[in-house]
């Protein structure tokens, strides 16, 4: 059955673009276990994000990590050259620009940009800005303790919100619980630790999302010809330049159009009215940025499943049949698809079986 859903999922891509989500952790038996991740978009326009292997490594190099995805994409005949986007954490091994994970894809697949995770890039700027103010700081580190010592007892919680209740609606009443000092100075701290910690290519990648919400097509053409000039022709590049006009001029006075809030809503709209084959190249375009990654959310789902599959009482469980449970319960939508007669034809094409089944 896991080779038909990892079929499936390879017959959805087909030819287009993809990007590869990784993220590794140790499970119960004290192996370091990397998920691998295919986010797309399908014919219908949804994104997409399946879970497809799950591998164990004997250690988390960059050259160990980049093998290990080159050989099971290439087991499954994915060109590597379709690869879009990188999505990884901010560990040393995988956004190291001369050594790392990104820079070793990258320099096989030039277009696979790679994207840190935006949710934990933005809680680490926050994080570092706040213990910039020792207020703010003190605050948290006080709050921690509270929380390991009050957490341990429900009689302890209990007590702690009968003593401060009345404290805290008397200082609301009397506006004490703000005050100005140190605003500034924190929203400087964090605006500063953003801009470092969003590279500029990240940032321009984004700004095309939003362009295509907007009517500037001449910038939204500066950005595909500076990021995706591989995937255009340039008798291409002239058909998206006409169609980006006629999209603007669209844009002005459709209703349904203006109403749409994001680039997968427009993806899914320009597949359900038909628009794809007016506006085939700012299909691409949407298509391209949908493939990027946001956040790797869905890797940390996958091992939340590993830790409930693969247990003290299970430590001894073979990988390929602990693989084989990830895959199905993960994507249990793809295996509830599959017909019984198809699972037997499968499962008879193993082997030759002395007696036909």
């Amino acid at each position: 059955m896991t080779e038909k859903i990892r079929r499936t999922i390879r017959e959805e891509i087909g030819e287009e673009k993809f990007c590869v989500i990784i993220d590794e952790a140790g499970d119960v038996s004290r192996k370091q276990q990397m998920a691998i991740i295919l986010r797309y978009v399908d014919n219908f326009g949804l994104v997409k994000e399946r879970f497809f292997s799950i591998i164990h490594v004997p250690n988390t190099l960059a050259v160990t990590l980049k093998y290990e995805i080159f050989y099971v994409l290439s087991r499954y005949c994915f060109d590597i050259k379709n690869i879009r986007g990188q999505g990884y954490d901010g560990s040393s091994n995988m956004r190291e620009k001369w050594n790392g994970l990104q820079t070793l894809v990258s320099n096989e697949c030039p277009f696979a940009y790679y994207v840190h995770c935006f949710a934990h890039l933005l809680q680490l700027a926050l994080v570092a800005a706040a213990k910039e103010v020792i207020h703010v700081y003190q605050f948290f580190s006080n709050l921690s303790f509270i929380s390991n010592v009050v957490l341990a007892s429900y009689k302890c919680i209990d007590e702690l919100k009968n003593a401060y209740s009345n404290e805290i609606n008397h200082l609301i009443e009397e506006e004490k619980l703000e005050i100005g000092t140190g605003l500034n100075q924190t929203t400087d701290a964090q605006l500063q630790e953003l801009n470092s910690r969003f590279n500029e290519k990240s940032i321009e990648l984004l700004t095309l999302g939003c362009a295509l919400e907007s009517r500037d097509s001449d910038k939204i053409f500066n950005l595909v010809n500076k990021f995706y000039s591989e995937d255009f022709t340039e008798v291409e590049k002239n058909h998206l330049r006409t169609e980006l006009r006629h999209y603007e001029v669209e844009l002005s006075w459709n209703s349904c159009l203006r109403k749409l809030l994001a680039i997968s809503d427009l993806c899914q709209w320009l597949v359900d009215t038909r628009k794809v084959n007016t506006y085939p190249y700012i299909f691409r375009t949407v298509k391209l940025l949908l493939t990027l990654p946001v956040s790797k959310a869905s890797a940390e789902r996958d091992f939340s499943t590993m830790n409930i599959i693969k247990t003290t009482l299970r430590i001894k469980m073979e990988h390929e049949f602990f693989e084989s449970c990830m895959l199905i319960d993960i994507e249990s939508d793809i295996a509830r698809s599959f017909s019984i007669t198809s699972l037997v034809d499968a499962f008879q094409d193993l082997k030759e079986w002395r007696v036909l089944l």
